[in-house]
């Protein structure tokens, strides 16, 4: 039963009885009595966006994999959704700007079908030839690792790891193009943003070394497969071989990879199978249902890729302290506040400052919103507010 309260002239809507949880993509059987564990479940597949949009309102989480795209649409109508859940790496099928505008979790699993993914990639390397291999990213790290036992040297393009990060995993972090022009082989492990749309398009294809090979088992759209097509018949790269593809839906012979392979070149194309191992699917199922569990139990996931900060276990009392003084002090002025500073005095860590700052926003924005305000949307929401958010530490009351 679904009630309607208001707080302090703010609405909100209570679920007394389980929480429920809608599964739009097969996961694994662990996951689902992970989710059953704690919460109604109901399984619903191949859904329309109008079909998804007329039911999503009803349930408090939705958990998907790469079949299901889940619009801001979509997220605009599931008005009770807590956690949005892919049950793999990319998130790029879910609108998380649309679901971090209405405070919504967006979780995935990391870690959980790395090695799957660095085992195709090394499969496919083998398959087109053996010689040097060049990796990135955290399935590339697994990939340098195997291929520096392997005896092969291995550079890598991260432009989030140190020099020393990069010798612990047994590679060399170099720029880009230095990679580009030195590499025999090309991995890619990288998500799909705007920043790494066509990463290898038809300028970096001219600076590859001539005969090279590229291997994509990230994301379709991280390579310029028209770009890709047209080096492979001109014989500047040696061979491709991919398992994503920028429009998987309509992948049809027309496709200049396919055409490109039907003219004798070196091509491999898998059907997006790089996670695709019973382990793999086990793992992620299993690491995103529990954190549905997590979150709708009251705490925060350990993946969400959205989250605003990290809040560690022994700020709890911290945290609800600085929520009641920021709704204190909302209550008490009565014109509009431009800035919010929290002072801070004692041994505490600029990450958990950071932490306390924001529960004190939350309190304050919380009276001013008719929505949900939470260590998701917070920031986001204090610009819309104009509210300026500023802490500093020291011995402010000398």
């Amino acid at each position: 039963m679904e009630v309607e309260v208001d707080v302090g002239g703010i609405k909100q809507y209570l679920w007394h009885g389980r929480f429920r949880v809608l599964v739009c993509d097969p996961i694994d059987q662990a996951g689902m009595d992970i989710l059953s564990s704690f919460a109604e479940v109901d399984t619903k597949l191949k859904l329309s966006e109008e079909e998804l949009c007329s039911i999503v309102g009803n349930y408090d989480g939705l958990m998907v994999r790469s079949g299901t795209t889940v619009t801001e649409k979509i997220i605009k109508h599931g008005k009770r959704l807590k956690i949005i859940g892919r049950a793999g790496v990319g998130v790029d099928n879910v609108c998380v700007e649309a679901a971090t505008a209405q405070g919504i979790f967006v979780v995935n699993s990391p870690n959980g079908n790395t090695m799957a993914a660095a085992e195709l990639t090394l499969g496919l390397m083998m398959a087109l030839a053996r010689k040097i291999a060049q990796a990135d990213a955290s399935v590339g790290t697994h990939v340098a690792r195997v291929c520096a036992a392997l005896g092969m040297e291995a550079l890598a393009y991260d432009p989030f790891i140190n020099e020393e990060k990069a010798k612990a995993i047994g590679c060399k972090n170099v720029a880009l193009d230095t990679l580009l022009a030195s590499s025999d082989f090309i991995t890619l492990h990288v998500p799909l943003l705007e920043n790494t749309r066509h990463l290898i398009n038809a300028e970096k294809l001219k600076l590859i070394k001539k005969g090279a090979c590229i291997i994509n088992a990230a994301r379709g759209g991280v390579i310029d497969e028209k770009a890709v097509a047209e080096a492979l018949m001109t014989n500047e790269l040696a061979g491709a071989a991919l398992d994503v593809f920028e429009n998987e839906k309509e992948f049809t012979k027309d496709n200049p990879l396919i055409q490109a392979k039907e003219n004798g070149k070196n091509v491999i194309l898998t059907p997006h199978i790089g996670a695709s191992t019973f382990e793999a699917q086990h793992n992620v199922a299993v690491d995103v249902a529990l954190q549905f569990k997590e979150t709708l139990l009251g705490g925060l996931p350990q993946s969400a890729v959205n989250l605003q900060c990290v809040r560690s276990q022994h700020l709890a009392s911290f945290v609800n302290l600085a929520e009641t003084l920021g709704r204190l002090c909302s209550k008490l002025v009565d014109e509009p506040v431009e800035t919010l500073h929290l002072k801070i005095r004692g041994s505490i860590e600029s990450a958990d400052a950071d932490v306390l700052l924001l529960s004190a926003a939350q309190g304050m924005l919380r009276t001013r919103c008719d929505h949900v305000v939470n260590f998701v949307n917070v920031k986001r929401i204090a610009q819309e507010h104009k509210l300026e958010l500023v802490v500093s530490k020291g011995d402010w009351m000398k």
